[in-house]
């Protein structure tokens, strides 16, 4: 095929491998029967004239298109970010396109991207993160640190979600292992379900060593931001230090509480340890580097968009529910 030219016609590629269409059609879907050397005659006709299948002629016969819908309630957050990149990386190794759409932590918003979306004919959607049941719209659906709905008519969810819990317990243990007695958990108010399990793991920790898990050592904070950390603990440390340790549900929580401790001078690690959450690319820029426990963020992406592309072609996926390992990686602020 020359460059530039037009990709021939299935009824071109037909005529050129004394085929019929439907047989073409069977090739390239690799559905129904055909001989061997049928296929290997119509495969070579296509690779020398460069055939591609019209995906907007396939979107009109199947009512869908090689695509899936990505939902994501922030795309300025880290570890949104990182699922995303990876998630469409590997979306587009197994032949679809991704369709972004972001929220801003709208649910009302949340509901019109939806419908955009699915006037679109995107084959499945991601949810990743958010709050609330998610919407499938009656499509494949595969939720990422969210909790999917019971049952809306589509097909079974597939959840996809870091241990939490155990990323809590890493942190806390770690604080408790350094001497630490009154460790304290920032957090945000009305959080997203993996920062609840978060609090389990914090608590879990405590429990073990018979310590407790007091109400003046929840820190809730009301926004995401290091400004509202920052905020939060200036307030609280003009009436005192109440706590030696700190873990922090995110990475920029945690970079707020680091600010509002160096500007009362205390500390880190010599008066107070902090460990963040997510251990985002800012661990590491930081005068002292942030001790965080790792979300894995790519390893997450890769197994949504498997598990979206199966049920898509209408298989099983291998599991329904998947939880991924985290890790603790020590740093400075420990």
């Amino acid at each position: 095929m020359k460059k530039n030219q037009p990709s021939p016609s299935i009824k071109e590629i037909a005529r050129l491998a004394g085929v019929s269409t439907a047989t073409v059609s069977r090739v390239v879907n690799q559905t129904g029967r055909f001989s061997r050397d049928t296929q290997k005659k119509v495969q070579a006709i296509i690779a020398q004239y460069g055939y591609r299948p019209d995906a907007v002629a396939r979107g009109l016969r199947t009512r869908s298109i090689a695509a899936a819908g990505i939902v994501v309630p922030d795309i300025t957050d880290a570890f949104c970010a990182g699922v995303t990149l990876s998630l469409q990386q590997r979306l587009f190794t197994l032949g679809y396109a991704a369709l972004l759409c972001n929220t801003a932590h709208s649910a009302g918003g949340e509901g019109r991207q939806v419908e955009l979306l699915v006037a679109q004919r995107v084959g499945g959607l991601v949810y990743i993160g958010g709050q609330g049941p998610a919407l499938s719209a009656g499509l494949p659906l595969v939720c990422i640190d969210r909790v999917p709905p019971t049952a809306d008519g589509g097909e079974s969810p597939v959840l996809i979600e870091a241990d939490n819990v155990q990323g809590g317990y890493l942190a806390t243990r770690a604080l408790l292992g350094r001497g630490r007695r009154r460790v304290a958990l920032m957090t945000q108010q009305n959080s997203l379900p993996g920062h609840a399990a978060r609090r389990i793991g914090y608590q879990k920790a405590l429990w073990e060593l018979g310590l407790r898990a007091g109400d003046d050592l929840l820190l809730q904070v009301p926004g995401p931001s290091p400004g509202d950390a920052y905020e939060k603990l200036r307030e609280i440390l003009a009436r005192g230090l109440p706590f030696d340790g700190l873990f922090c549900t995110t990475d920029y929580l945690a970079l707020g509480a680091l600010r509002a401790l160096d500007e009362r001078g205390i500390s880190v690690p010599g008066a107070v340890s902090v460990i963040g959450f997510e251990n985002s690319a800012l661990c590491t820029l930081l005068p002292r580097p942030l001790t965080s426990v790792r979300l894995p963020a790519a390893e997450m992406g890769v197994l949504a968009a498997d598990a979206l592309c199966a049920l898509m072609r209408a298989e099983p996926p291998e599991k329904h529910r998947f939880t991924v390992p985290v890790e603790l990686i020590p740093r400075a602020t420990l």
